[in-house]
């Protein structure tokens, strides 16, 4: 079974829209012109302290791993492989968009990890879109965290 962390999820955890505005927002989402990291990135912006707010959403969502600790150690595999499941479980179960973009956001840094300290891709989704998603976060983040992600997007993976 393939986990979408990085399209657009049938199941709406916002308040739900009728008429014109919901058939344009679901006109934008089929073509994909929205994607679940453009409302982590919006959250992002919003947030007064950024480094905070990912501090607590990474912690929430992977337990022992804070987002600095993904930058400046190496986790093991199976522990990388631990945390990309949770993230992946939390998205899913999400009731509330602040918790998808937690989970999608942790997801992320996960999977930069592996890049960056491992050189594999540990997740099913295109590298295209994995690249387009850290990207993305990285637009939004201070150091060190932009130049992780970044790095994470340079990264070949080991054959």
């Amino acid at each position: 079974m393939k986990n979408d962390l990085n399209r657009s999820n049938e199941t709406d955890v916002a308040a739900p829209l009728s008429g014109p505005a919901a058939h344009s927002i679901s006109a934008i989402v089929a073509a994909g012109g929205i994607k679940p990291v453009d409302f982590a990135v919006e959250e992002l912006r919003r947030a007064g302290d950024r480094d905070a707010w990912l501090e607590r959403a990474v912690v929430k969502v992977v337990g022992s791993a804070s987002p600095r600790r993904l930058v400046a150690e190496v986790a093991s595999r199976d522990e990388l492989d631990r945390m990309r499941h949770a993230a992946t479980m939390a998205f899913g179960g999400a009731t509330k968009v602040e918790e998808r973009n937690a989970a999608l956001v942790a997801y992320a840094f996960v999977v930069a990890a592996g890049l960056v300290h491992h050189g594999v891709l540990l997740s099913s989704q295109p590298r295209a879109e994995i690249d387009v998603m850290l990207a993305e976060l990285a637009g939004v983040l201070g150091e060190p965290f932009a130049s992780f992600l970044e790095a994470a997007v340079a990264r070949e993976v080991r054959a």
